[in-house]
């Protein structure tokens, strides 16, 4: 199967939000890098997140509101990135952006980018 682009960036922006991911949006040959995650093929990737519950309890439970996310996409419609801020219960705010890169109309690639530190202070880990 095969993605618009419009609808991978609604998925991964649906997963950022809620924890709902929908795995076949990914390439079999998909890698995830994030400061705190390192890095991780779709295998392990899909058996961390799939159930949403630990990313729920950690992550988004901690979140009061996300602002406005901005999402971009190259002229070949070969990459996006969504460019968001979301607050936390204890007050602080934590600036994210999320690269994806596209082949045969599936994640190959995606990159979230943020301050570990503030990252960490913010969601309490």
């Amino acid at each position: 199967m095969q993605y618009d682009i419009n609808d991978l960036m609604t998925h991964v922006q649906a997963w950022l939000t809620t924890g709902v991911l929908v795995p076949t949006i990914l390439s079999d040959d998909f890698l995830f890098t994030s400061p705190y995650w390192k890095q991780a093929n779709k295998v392990d990737f899909v058996s961390k997140f799939l159930d949403a519950t630990e990313y729920v309890e950690k992550s988004l439970s901690k979140i009061t509101h996300f602002d406005t996310i901005y999402a971009m996409r190259d002229d070949k419609n070969a990459c996006f990135t969504l460019v968001l801020k979301y607050h936390t219960k204890n007050g602080n705010s934590v600036d994210e952006a999320v690269f994806c890169r596209i082949e045969k109309g599936l994640i190959i690639e995606m990159r979230s980018i943020y301050d570990l530190a503030a990252t960490k202070e913010a969601l309490e880990l």
